[in-house]
C-alpha cells in the first residue's frame, strides 16, 4: 500500500468516526427489501413505514456529507463543462459567439454524464473528489460550534432509530392479533404476558367504539391496555406469541437494541446526560454528568440490528407461535 492510499485510509477512518456515511441502501436492506414482494396486503402497509422511516434515519444524519457531497460534485461538473466548452471552441467545433443558452444546458448536460462516468469508474478524478470532501469536513469540524451540532445530530439518529423500532412493534403487533385474535390467549395466560393483560378489564366506553365485535380490533384493544414502548414488554410480547421462532428471539435479545434503547432513553429524558441510572443499567465507565457520545458507527450497528428484527418479523408471517 503507497502512502496516498494509506492516507486516504485515514482520512476516510477519521471521518466516519465523526460523521455518519450511508452506507449502499439497496445491499444494506437488501434482505428486509427481498421479503416485501411476498407479504399479505395487511402487512404491506407496516412494511413500507418501516422501510421509509429506515431510510430517513440515514438521510438526517448523512446530511452533512451529502451537502458537502453535492457542492463538490457540482463545483466537478463545472470544471467538466469549461474544459469541455473550452475544447468545442478551440476543436473549431462552435463558435464562441454563437454561444446560447440551449447549448450551456446541453454541455452541462454532457458535463455531468461525464462526471457521473468518473464516480462509476472510482478512478483519479472520483479519489480527487472524495479527498476533497474528507478534508473540508474534517476541517469544518473543528469549528466551534460545528462539531457539537453534529454529535447532537447523531443523538437526534439514536431516537428517530428507536422511534422507526417501536413503531414497527406496535404496527405489527395490532395487526397480527387483528387477524388472529385467538392468540390474545397466550398473553392473558402465559407468565411473563398477564401481567401487562391478565388483570385488565376492557372498559364499556371501548366496547362501544368497535360496536361491541373486537374480532377484528383486539390488536387496537390490547394495545391500548398496555402501551408497547417498552424492550422489556417487546421482547415478552413477541416472545410469547412466537415462542418457537428462535432467529426472532435472538434478534429481540441482541445487546445492541438494548444498547439502542439505554441510550434513547438518557437522550429523550436527561438530554443526553449521564446519571447514575444510566451507570446502573448499561455498567457504563462514563463519568456522571457528562455528555454521552455516540460514535456514528455504532448508529449503524443500531440500525442494522432493527433491520434484523424486521426480517424476523416479516418472515414469521404465516408460520404458528
Amino acid at each position: 500500500m503507497d502512502d496516498i492510499e494509506e492516507r486516504r485510509k485515514t482520512l476516510a477512518k477519521d471521518l466516519c468516526n465523526k460523521f455518519f456515511l450511508s452506507p449502499d441502501r439497496d445491499n444494506f436492506f437488501r434482505h428486509l427489501d427481498a421479503l416485501k414482494v411476498n407479504l399479505p396486503a395487511e402487512y404491506v402497509r407496516i412494511f413500507d413505514s418501516f422501510r421509509y422511516n429506515l431510510d430517513s434515519v440515514m438521510a438526517t444524519v448523512g446530511l452533512p456529507i451529502a451537502i458537502v457531497s453535492a457542492i463538490v460534485s457540482n463545483y466537478r461538473v463545472r470544471d467538466v463543462y469549461k474544459k469541455y466548452g473550452a475544447g468545442q471552441i478551440i476543436e473549431g467545433h462552435i463558435e464562441a459567439k454563437s454561444i446560447d443558452e440551449d447549448k450551456e444546458k446541453e454541455w452541462y448536460k454532457i458535463a455531468a454524464e461525464i462526471h457521473r462516468g468518473e464516480i462509476e469508474a472510482k478512478g483519479e478524478a472520483f479519489h480527487l473528489m472524495t479527498d476533497t470532501i474528507n478534508r473540508f469536513l474534517l476541517s469544518t469540524y473543528e469549528y466551534e460550534g460545528v462539531n457539537t451540532a453534529c454529535n447532537e445530530l447523531i443523538l437526534q439518529g439514536i431516537i428517530l432509530t428507536w422511534g422507526a423500532f417501536e413503531l414497527l412493534c406496535r404496527d405489527y403487533f395490532i395487526t397480527y392479533i387483528n387477524m388472529n385474535p385467538s392468540k390474545a390467549i397466550l398473553l392473558f395466560t402465559n407468565i411473563d404476558t398477564k401481567k401487562y393483560y391478565g388483570s385488565r378489564s376492557i372498559d364499556i366506553d371501548l366496547l362501544h367504539e368497535y360496536d361491541y365485535d373486537l374480532s377484528d380490533s383486539m390488536g387496537e384493544v390490547l394495545e391500548g391496555i398496555h402501551n408497547i414502548t417498552s424492550m422489556q414488554t417487546i421482547k415478552a410480547i413477541f416472545g410469547v406469541l412466537f415462542q418457537a421462532n428462535n432467529d426472532l428471539r435472538l434478534a429481540l435479545s441482541d445487546k445492541t437494541i438494548w444498547e439502542l434503547s439505554q441510550k434513547r432513553h438518557i437522550i429523550v429524558h436527561n438530554r443526553g446526560i449521564v446519571d447514575r441510572r444510566y451507570i446502573e443499567s448499561t455498567g457504563s465507565n462514563v463519568p456522571i454528568g457528562s455528555k454521552i457520545n455516540v460514535n456514528p458507527t455504532e448508529l449503524e450497528s443500531y440500525i442494522k440490528a432493527i433491520t434484523n428484527v424486521g426480517v424476523c418479523l416479516f418472515k414469521s408471517i404465516g408460520i404458528d407461535a
